[in-house]
């Protein structure tokens, strides 16, 4: 939990960690901020303190909003001045790590993770921040769950499984029409019915999926990636692979 990153810090000898990155490329980014987003932000804690997001435009506004974060730290400026020299703040890691940690900064040594990009890394290395990889720090830390994260599993549970017994309860209630076809109030019962039902079921307990469901009928559910396609008809006597993420 949140709470364990002071010790963990101090046990792996650094005096801040930092992470880059959105929620849903890189899960710590949403695991320390709370923020959901594909817009890429920058994370800061100083052991002892508060973690900081550094963003930019109309990012800052949304993580007070949708996340947990309370302090910012307000990129839009430096951003702004790099297109008008008409250069991307990502082709610039020196620049942009120079104001973050400059301003945010206040220890010696900064703990990296595993996903920080390797120019990131260089640059910080070259801005003179002595760093130490730290690769499960974080991964440790959400090892651990508050009460509020078990409640929230919990929930997530519950949902996932009542949701998943509407569908089986829709699957049920269908007749045997030709050539096996499952058909539901006289119609072919799709993957694709079976996803919005699916769904459905997930809003009505205030969930969604993270991501789409796997719904596989037949020798297609062998092939782990396959998520179904809307038109595939639900069979009987062949498997049906529901997975929901």
């Amino acid at each position: 939990m949140l709470e364990d990153l002071d010790s963990l810090m101090e046990a792996a000898g650094v005096d801040a960690i930092v992470a880059q990155g959105n929620a849903f490329e890189v899960p710590d980014i949403f695991w320390l901020t709370g923020f959901r987003s594909p817009d890429s932000v920058i994370y800061v804690k100083n052991r002892g303190e508060k973690g900081v997001v550094a963003a930019y435009f109309h990012t800052l506004e949304r993580i007070k909003k949708e996340g947990h974060i309370d302090e910012t730290l307000d990129l839009t400026e430096l951003y702004s001045d790099l297109m008008k020299e008409g250069k991307r703040a990502s082709d610039h890691p020196e620049i942009v790590y120079g104001k973050v940690l400059g301003e945010l900064f206040s220890g010696d040594v900064i703990g990296i993770p595993n996903h920080l990009p390797a120019d990131v890394v260089l640059a910080i290395q070259g801005l003179g921040y002595p760093i130490k990889v730290t690769p499960d720090l974080v991964k440790d830390a959400r090892g651990t769950k508050s009460a509020r994260e078990v409640k929230t599993i919990k929930k997530a549970g519950d949902a996932t499984v009542a949701a998943i017994k509407q569908v089986i309860d829709l699957i049920n209630n269908t007749e045997i029409g030709p050539n096996k076809k499952l058909l539901h109030q006289k119609d072919p019962l799709t993957v694709g019915k079976l996803k919005f039902t699916l769904e459905h079921a997930l809003l009505d307990y205030g969930a969604e999926s993270a991501e789409d469901a796997i719904a596989a009928v037949g020798k297609k559910g062998f092939d782990w990636h396959y998520l179904g396609r809307p038109g595939d008809v639900l069979k009987a006597g062949v498997p049906i692979i529901l997975d929901v993420f």
